[in-house]
């Protein structure tokens, strides 16, 4: 995955305008494949992380969700991981640049962890859900653009995650929704106020599902794969 001279050139430094930073964002999304390895002739880190698998290649990062038997759901450690991975690219000056994807090709997150999920209390599911939004303002407001390679399912969680990022690039598997709101739970990570900046076309947040191919997922993926 090697980005071509111009587009080195950009990343490197010199975008500084927003025409330039479109410029960083085309590149990194040209040179992206949903199918290939990413980790392969990576520069690897020293943070403990034990859900998400990170890695820095030139001045791109690299952020995958490494829970694929449960369809990367999101815990509390999930959560800890991708704020210590993101604080890192924010800082590494030479980091012009992430991409965030899921492990295994069935989601990219899922959404919540349900087995953790039943056993907390209020008081722990409002901090959580707290700290949440907090490690999704991080994501949205990191000064970098971040993609989100989404292969598969982004549900609840997943699909705020998603819409949190720069950029949402889709597989043909990949499939957004709120589905929470069903059981009548507002969306806990910004979804309701991220959703309608996404998709201005809709004022609110539907519990209707649908693919990156559906008419109606057009102000969520910017481009398919």
């Amino acid at each position: 995955m090697r980005a071509p001279s111009k587009c080195k050139n950009l990343i490197v430094g010199k975008a500084r305008n927003r025409p330039q930073r479109l410029s960083v964002i085309k590149c990194l999304t040209n040179n992206l494949n949903l199918k290939e390895e990413l980790f392969m002739s990576t520069t690897t880190t020293e943070l403990n992380l034990e859900t998400i698998l990170y890695a820095k290649k030139g001045a791109i990062a690299y952020v995958t969700l490494n829970r694929p038997k449960v369809l990367n759901a999101l815990n509390k450690r999930t959560w800890e991981d991708l704020k210590a991975a993101f604080e890192d690219a924010q800082d590494d000056d030479v980091v012009r640049g992430v991409i965030l994807t899921g492990a295994g090709d069935k989601a990219f997150i899922a959404g919540a962890d349900i087995s953790e999920l039943t056993q907390v209390s209020a008081v722990e599911a409002e901090k959580s859900s707290t700290f949440g939004q907090e490690v999704l303002n991080l994501i949205e407001n990191l000064g970098k653009p971040v993609i989100a390679a989404v292969n598969g399912f982004a549900l609840g969680g997943g699909c705020e995650t998603a819409m949190a990022c720069t950029i949402r690039i889709a597989a043909e598997n990949a499939k957004f929704g709120q589905p929470e709101v069903k059981l009548g739970v507002i969306p806990g990570g910004g979804g309701t106020q991220r959703f309608a900046a996404a998709h201005r076309e809709r004022s609110r947040a539907s519990a209707h599902s649908f693919r990156r191919n559906d008419r109606s997922a057009g102000g969520l993926s910017h481009r398919t794969r």
